[in-house]
C-alpha cells in the first residue's frame, strides 16, 4: 500500500486550521502521503515539504470525481484517506479511487461513502482547528505544523511589487477590505476613514483578489499617495511574503486573516455573522473586533436582516480598528 491520502478543506482559513491535525497524522504515518486540495489553496499545500498535491477540478461534481480519483488511482493504491473537506464531492472522490478506508465527518448525505463516519462537534461548541482533532486515531495527537517553504521566486516578486509603490519592508501595514462572504463586508467608507487615520503614521497596502480590486479603490480614495492596492496582483504565495513583511494586519473574518496569523502578522479581525469562538485566526498576537449584536453569530453568508443588512459589521467604530492596528504596528 502507498500510504495515506489526505483530503483538504476547500476554503484557505479552514485549510491553515487542520495543519496541526495533519500534521499529527503525517508524524505517525511516516510513510508516503499526499494532499487532494482544490486549485485556490493547493499552493498551501505545496508549500508543505514532502508532499505530493493532487488538485480538484472545479466544475461538475461528477466530472470532478472522475477525473481526480483517476489522478489518485495513477500514483498507486492507497490504504487510508482522511476527509478534512466536509462535502459529498471530496467523500466519493476517495471512494472512487478506491482508498481503503475513509475517515471524515459525517453528514451531508456522505456518511454511506465512509469507512468511519465521525459525528459533528454541535455549532459553537468548539473551535474549528481543535474539531478537525477528532479525524485523528486516537494514538495520534496533533503537532506544530513545519514553517511554510515558499518558492523563492514568489519572495522575490512579492518585495518588488511592494518596492513598485515605494514602499520598504515592515515599513507598512496591511488591510484585506474584502470577504468571499457579502455578510462579513465592512463597508468601503468605514475602511476608508480607517485608512485616514492610519496613513498618517504608516503606508497602507490593501489585499485581496482581482474581484476585490474596484472595492479596494474605494478604500483608497483621497489617500493614494499612502496606500497601495494590490488586490488581483499576488498569488497565494506573494500573499503570504506581503503579509509576513507587514507591520500588521487588519481585516474581516476570511482567509486572508488566517494566512496573516499562521506568517506571524498581529493581526485585528472583525467579526459580525461569524463566531470567534469557532473560527478565529491562530496565531502569536491575534486581536478580534465585534459588536456582540443580538442576531450575530448567525454564520450566514448573506445577511438575514433585509431591513438592516450587515449591522453586526457597521456597528464595529472605524476609531476601534485604526486604534487596534495602530497598536499592533507599534509593537513590531
Amino acid at each position: 500500500m502507498n500510504g495515506l491520502v489526505i483530503h483538504a478543506p476547500n476554503w484557505l482559513g479552514d485549510s491553515i486550521l487542520c495543519r496541526s491535525a495533519v500534521a499529527g497524522l503525517l508524524g505517525a504515518h511516516g510513510g508516503r502521503a499526499a494532499v487532494v486540495a482544490h486549485p485556490r489553496v493547493s499552493e498551501l499545500w505545496r508549500a508543505w515539504p514532502g508532499l505530493d498535491v493532487v488538485e480538484t477540478h472545479p466544475g461538475s461534481w461528477l466530472a470532478d470525481v472522475v477525473a481526480t480519483s483517476r489522478q489518485l488511482r495513477s500514483l498507486g493504491t492507497w490504504e487510508q484517506g482522511v476527509l478534512f473537506s466536509a462535502s459529498f464531492r471530496s467523500a466519493a472522490t476517495l471512494a472512487w479511487a478506491g482508498v481503503q478506508r475513509r475517515v471524515g465527518f459525517s453528514g451531508g448525505g456522505r456518511s454511506f461513502l465512509l469507512t468511519d463516519p465521525v459525528p459533528r462537534v454541535p455549532a459553537g461548541r468548539m473551535h474549528y482547528s481543535r474539531e478537525f482533532f477528532h479525524l485523528l486515531p486516537a494514538h495520534v495527537e496533533p503537532r506544530e505544523a513545519p514553517p511554510f517553504a515558499w518558492p523563492e521566486a514568489a519572495l522575490v516578486r512579492a518585495r518588488a511589487e511592494v518596492a513598485a509603490h515605494g514602499l520598504d519592508p515592515r515599513a507598512y501595514v496591511a488591510i484585506a477590505p474584502g470577504s468571499a462572504g457579502a455578510a462579513k463586508r465592512y463597508r468601503p467608507a468605514a475602511w476608508r476613514e480607517v485608512v485616514r487615520q492610519v496613513v498618517p503614521q504608516v503606508p497602507v497596502v490593501l489585499l485581496g483578489t482581482a474581484a476585490d480590486r474596484e472595492w479596494a479603490e474605494e478604500v483608497r480614495s483621497g489617500a493614494e499617495s499612502r496606500v497601495a492596492n494590490l488586490c488581483g496582483a499576488t498569488d497565494l504565495a506573494m500573499l503570504a511574503h506581503v503579509l509576513a513583511g507587514a507591520r500588521a494586519f487588519a481585516g474581516a473574518d476570511s482567509g486572508a486573516a488566517h494566512l496573516a496569523a499562521a506568517v506571524g502578522c498581529p493581526c485585528v479581525v472583525l467579526f459580525g455573522p461569524g463566531d470567534p469562538a469557532e473560527t478565529s485566526p491562530v496565531g502569536p498576537d491575534v486581536e478580534v473586533l465585534r459588536d456582540g449584536l443580538w442576531c450575530s453569530p448567525c454564520r450566514s453568508r448573506r445577511c438575514l436582516r433585509p431591513e438592516a443588512p450587515s449591522e453586526c459589521m457597521d456597528r464595529i467604530a472605524p476609531e476601534q480598528v485604526a486604534s487596534a492596528l495602530l497598536r499592533l504596528s507599534n509593537r513590531s
